[in-house]
């Protein structure tokens, strides 16, 4: 899940960079859903570009953020996790564990 996470923000680094040298240079394009590519420039349509430069901004930080998002909860499930070398554990789990350890040494101490 981790490599799914650092890929989804990978994808939004390219999606960034791609939006910046797409404002940079005045020309937009996007592909639809039914795979027809729109391409508009900065000079003929302002506004439609203006639109089109927005979309692809908040499409790279929505990507972003879900790897992100994800990128989270695997650490956070990672931390909670008693077998991952990232458990943190808190104190009552510690006196528990002490707790336990003092009973099984009065248990195998001999009688008196």
């Amino acid at each position: 899940m981790k490599g799914v996470a650092y890929l989804l923000i990978g994808l939004s680094l390219m999606l960034l960079v791609s939006t910046a040298y797409d404002e940079y240079r005045g020309v937009a394009s996007v592909t639809t859903r039914n795979m027809a590519r729109i391409t508009v420039a900065k000079a003929d349509d302002p506004g439609q570009f203006h639109d089109l430069i927005t979309y692809e901004w908040i499409r790279a930080f929505v990507v972003m953020g879900g790897g992100a998002i994800l990128l989270s909860i695997c650490r956070s499930a990672d931390r909670l996790d008693p077998f991952s070398p990232t458990f943190n554990g808190n104190d009552e789990l510690d006196e528990l564990g002490e707790e336990l350890d003092r009973e099984r040494e009065k248990r195998q101490r001999p009688p008196r």
